[in-house]
């Protein structure tokens, strides 16, 4: 495996990090502009979702320990 061309190790996990960010914007752009009909008939489940609860916000996030974490993950498949 061979990495995009880099001047600093930061650059590079910049490059990424701009990347994915770039893919994220793209996808919800794409969301915002589909009629919910349309998602449903194209069968995007999980966009229907998004799209349906738009208006839903998380505020307030309690702060899991290590533990919680640890047992978390190994629940996982």
């Amino acid at each position: 495996m061979s990495f995009p061309k880099h001047k600093t190790p930061d650059d590079l996990a910049n490059d990424f990090g701009n990347f994915f960010t770039q893919k994220i914007n793209n996808f919800n752009q794409s969301i915002n502009t589909q009629n919910p009909l349309e998602i449903l008939d194209a069968g995007k489940r999980s966009a229907l979702i998004l799209v349906l609860c738009g208006g839903v916000t998380f505020a307030n996030f309690e702060a899991l320990t290590q533990g919680q974490v640890a047992e978390l993950i190994k629940k996982a498949a």
